[in-house]
């Protein structure tokens, strides 16, 4: 019970850090993409 809770867990945990990732790359894509016409 102990083992397959901690599995869950650690599962959990990961697809919190793979969604915590994504949702970062996609608040820096746009800014890299508006960064060079701030430059301009």
């Amino acid at each position: 019970m102990l083992g397959a809770a901690m599995q869950a867990a650690v599962a959990a945990s990961r697809a919190r850090v793979e969604a915590l990732v994504i949702v970062a790359n996609a608040d820096t894509a746009p800014r890299q993409l508006s960064n060079p016409l701030s430059d301009l």
